[in-house]
């Protein structure tokens, strides 16, 4: 059973199934699909569609893409800062709720910072991978230069986030 656990293949239905980047079908097995469409021969993977339809090269089209650089769907984890005033019984103490709740938005610009750089430093791998060049820098939705800058105000936001909390909070990862 343990050695099932370490490797399956693939069923019958899964050997051409379009839902695995790495391995692209050929073009005899290209075929129309009612979720994806036409699956092209340059592209291995379909680039993820915007909730919000925004003329390409627009402003709000760029925002947009740093939106999606600082990745907010990751902030959930971030949720971890509100545990000890769940744990010490002052949920409902409102000065206390709003230094948390701060701190979580000190915490996600930070997390949003270092998405941007993580993005910045593997852009050229990014832009050869089937799935990571959708990524806003990688495709060129957001520039090198305004991503930089970008991480940049989010680092100063955050840490200037965490000063106005106060030194104790501000100093506390690196000295505490």
């Amino acid at each position: 059973m343990a050695r099932w656990l370490r490797f399956r293949p693939p069923m019958a239905d899964e050997s051409n199934d379009q839902r695995f980047p790495e391995a692209p079908l050929p073009p005899s097995d290209r075929t129309e699909s009612p979720a994806l469409g036409s699956v092209s021969e340059n592209a291995s993977w379909p680039a993820p569609e915007d909730p919000i339809a925004t003329e390409k090269g627009s402003l709000a089209w760029r925002a947009l893409g740093l939106l999606r650089t600082i990745r907010p769907h990751q902030w959930v984890k971030n949720v971890f800062v509100l545990a000890p005033v769940v744990f010490a019984k002052e949920i409902f103490a409102p000065e206390l709720l709003i230094r948390a709740g701060s701190a979580f938005f000190a915490f996600c610009l930070l997390a949003g910072a270092v998405y941007t750089m993580n993005d910045l430093a593997d852009v050229d791998a990014d832009r050869e991978h089937p799935v990571k060049r959708h990524r806003p820098i990688a495709s060129g939705r957001v520039p090198e230069s305004v991503a930089r800058c970008f991480s940049l105000l989010l680092v100063v936001l955050s840490l200037g986030g965490g000063v106005a909390l106060g030194w104790q909070f501000a100093l506390w990862s690196r000295w505490g």
